[in-house]
């Protein structure tokens, strides 16, 4: 089977909205420092599209942010799991 990209490798030819300058960035941080989740998923969903991706563990607060962007725009993503091949150690 063939190794598929690594998560730190760049896109080969990312499209121009995807890419986000510091000054940008900055920006978008100054400006939803005080928003609700909703609200800073909107604007990601409006400013990445079909591109967005949101990662989670599965836990409550993931499964929250995955609920929340469902119901701002259920066409908006599409839900991949992705295996991390670590799982926790059973506890006795």
């Amino acid at each position: 089977m063939a190794a598929g990209p690594q998560f730190n490798e760049p896109l080969e030819n990312p499209a121009p909205s995807l890419i986000m300058d510091e000054l940008e960035a900055g920006e978008a941080a100054v400006e939803f420092d005080d928003k609700e989740p909703q609200e800073v998923l909107a604007w990601a969903i409006d400013r990445f599209g079909k591109e967005l991706a949101i990662c989670c563990s599965f836990q409550a607060d993931g499964c929250a942010l995955i609920d929340m962007a469902h119901k701002i725009d259920p066409t908006s993503a599409c839900l991949r799991s992705i295996r991390a091949g670590c799982r926790r150690r059973p506890t006795t």
